[in-house]
């Protein structure tokens, strides 16, 4: 039964990351909290669906011509680059400080994507406002 909800959890996961949330933002919390896994192999297992779900979408990207090649090798380089580092500095900390630093960047995604939505919902009030003069 451990290994449906497991299933279901991931299934949930892999949609955020098709929808662009990021599947870590379930993935990780579920497998800690509702599974009991530790903190550290939660983020790898995370890491390690990141890069098969990446690769997926690349492939899907790159055939609907929406990859630029150059901003790409970029980001590819500095985000492979800052997780190396990062997967050498979470192996010496504890669970609670990589739980901590992780909620606390899930609050400032949750923040930042409510104050998009309400610039979203400003502008288009003041859309309408100009349409009417």
């Amino acid at each position: 039964m451990t290994y449906l909800w497991i299933g279901l959890v991931s299934i949930a996961s892999g949609m955020l990351g098709g929808l662009g949330m990021g599947g870590g933002t379930i993935l990780i919390p579920a497998l800690v909290l509702i599974f009991n896994f530790p903190q550290h192999f939660a983020q790898a297992v995370n890491l390690a669906a990141f890069v098969a779900l990446g690769a997926i979408s690349l492939i899907i990207h790159t055939k609907n011509k929406m990859v630029n090649y150059k901003v790409g090798l970029i980001c590819g380089i500095i985000a492979c680059a800052s997780a190396v580092g990062f997967a050498f500095l979470s192996k010496n900390l504890e669970a609670k400080y990589l739980r901590l630093s992780l909620g606390i960047f899930l609050i400032i995604i949750g923040v930042i994507q409510l104050i998009k939505i309400f610039v979203k919902k400003l502008n288009k009030k003041d859309d309408k406002k100009k349409n009417i003069c």
